[in-house]
């Protein structure tokens, strides 16, 4: 008669390892969650809308894209956090949700029109909704192009604020900045809001202009500079909670790793019991990958072989799995092993 296995209270040091783990993570989540969270677009497009979408604008602008290949993906843009702190100091939710995503998109459907070993490429950013936000031209440096003079190139970034951000009234230009290059000149103009700003901190928008044309523009909230420097400073408080972390979170590592090792030498790791399992995980994983492989060339750049791309992130891509498993069916197996030690 097969006798019943009988439940073994957890040991002290088993509570305090999970409760020491546990603290950790609490005290992770609450120094590096983002401090604000707002509501982003509704995705109204596909990818396959997107791209269309994308072609459709560059025929407008009469772009020939003979010969390019394309990839689309969705991107979100740089962590704003900064920024959505000094807004929430200064006035309310609200306002926040007024600049973003309206006035400054969080997101954005990208459409990457290349050529393998050249670096100019067409770019067009696209609003979730399929709305134009910018069209992009990246042109090479060695490239023999005309260039404009300053004067000109004034004229046509304040053309594209016009078409783009409204009225040029609303605007007035701080700053200018021109680079010679060998085969062209490039100009980077920055425009300021006249009469829409928040607390102290004002409304910019970039304009680059790169061989006679527009090449790119992105707006941005200009923080003052005394404030950031404050954000910024040393704080013996947060400097402290990180050391607490990372002294908890080796100290813990350091006993998982003594309890393994001991579980080795007495063979109590049954890693046959969890291989089965670990594969079917490691699948699930696998296809999160596949589900991937129409961003598969979203950070191909032109300057190497596509072949040696292709090869190197499917190697990489493998290897990633791989990695995933072992470390899943060692995990797996541990926790097994403890689980199995509190029953007798």
């Amino acid at each position: 008669k097969q006798e019943k296995l009988k439940y073994k209270p957890l040991s002290t040091r088993v509570l305090i390892f999970i409760s020491g783990f546990s603290v950790l993570i609490g005290l992770g989540c609450y120094f590096l969650w983002p401090s604000t969270s707002i509501e982003n677009y509704r995705i109204s497009l596909t990818r396959q809308m997107a791209l269309d979408q994308a072609l459709i604008y560059l025929d407008i602008n009469n772009y020939d894209l003979a010969g390019y290949r394309a990839v689309v993906s969705y991107d979100v843009h740089p962590d704003q956090e900064l920024a959505q702190k000094y807004i929430l100091e200064k006035s309310n939710y609200r306002a926040l949700k007024e600049i973003y995503p309206e006035k400054i998109p969080l997101s954005l459907w990208t459409v990457r029109f290349y050529k393998p070993f050249e670096k100019e490429a067409f770019i067009i950013e696209l609003f979730p909704d399929g709305n134009r936000w910018q069209i992009i031209h990246h042109v090479a440096e060695d490239t023999p192009v005309e260039s404009v003079t300053a004067e000109q190139a004034t004229v046509l970034a304040e053309e594209h604020l016009e078409e783009s951000r409204g009225s040029i009234e609303d605007y007035k230009l701080v700053d200018s900045k021109t680079e010679t290059l060998d085969n062209r000149t490039d100009n980077v103009l920055t425009f300021e809001e006249i009469d829409e700003k928040l607390g102290e901190a004002k409304f910019r928008t970039d304009v680059s202009v790169y061989s006679g044309t527009v090449s790119e523009s992105g707006t941005y909230l200009k923080l003052p500079e005394q404030w950031e420097r404050l954000q910024s400073e040393f704080r013996p408080t947060d400097f402290l909670s990180f050391v607490i972390i990372i002294i908890g979170v080796l100290i813990l590592l350091g006993y998982a790793a003594r309890v393994f090792l001991g579980m080795i030498r007495t063979g109590k790791l049954r890693f046959r019991n969890t291989f089965g399992l670990s594969i079917g995980l490691t699948f699930l994983f696998s296809i999160g990958i596949l589900n991937n492989i129409p961003t598969f060339y979203d950070i191909y750049e032109t300057s190497t072989s596509l072949s040696n791309y292709v090869w190197q992130s499917t190697i990489m891509e493998i290897s990633s799995a791989i990695l995933f498993f072992f470390i899943l069916w060692t995990c797996m197996t541990f926790l097994q092993a403890l689980w199995l030690h509190n029953y007798s």
